[in-house]
């Protein structure tokens, strides 16, 4: 009995003295990513119309590996085994500026050519925030590869719907695209 008891406390101590975990963490192709084209589709939902501004990246490092582990322990439950993800550390390009043209007349204030971010939410989840404050207090660099954006209320002058995205980065980078024209009743 006595040597089943020096056994298990034996094994007990090494399980919780031995750090480690069987994540088995997958190789990352960056902790940062740089944006490198932009592309913009429709959505529609029974709550209303999307535009969903998506963005090709590559991924690079800062001298940063995934986390080596021991794999050996006896409370892996004990331990907190995170993994890195790719890009999970966002972009060093930063938004300097973000503008949707309608290319329709789309109300008596907003006539063919004029921005519309005004009537725009951006949904950043679990949140969502007016588009023209979020871009106001935004100064950080991308943390998110794209933006879901929510139309406020449908076109009254011209039902299709069509824009086109402006982006510019605090590094000179500027991307455009045009939505495929829909129609909202």
């Amino acid at each position: 009995m006595k040597s089943k008891a020096v056994f298990l406390t034996a094994l007990f101590t090494i399980g919780f003295t031995l750090p480690g975990c069987f994540c088995n963490c997958p190789k990352i192709r960056g902790q940062y990513y740089d944006v490198r084209e932009m592309k913009v589709a429709n959505i529609m939902t029974p709550e209303g119309y999307r535009l969903l501004v998506d963005f090709d990246v590559s991924y690079y490092n800062f001298n940063k590996s995934q986390p080596e582990q021991l794999n050996f322990s006896l409370m892996n439950s004990a331990y907190a085994c995170s993994c890195l993800k790719d890009g999970e550390e966002g972009s060093k390009e930063k938004l300097h500026e973000l503008t949707v043209i309608t290319k329709n007349d789309f109300d008596p204030q907003h006539l063919a050519n004029d921005t519309i971010n005004d009537l725009l939410d951006i949904q950043m989840y679990p949140a969502t925030y007016d588009l023209q404050s979020y871009l106001q207090q935004d100064t950080s660099g991308f943390l998110f590869r794209n933006y879901n954006l929510i139309l406020k209320k449908k076109p009254q002058l011209n039902k299709e719907f069509k824009v086109e995205v402006n982006l510019k980065l605090d590094n000179g980078e500027v991307y455009q695209k045009t939505n495929e024209p829909i129609y909202i009743e």
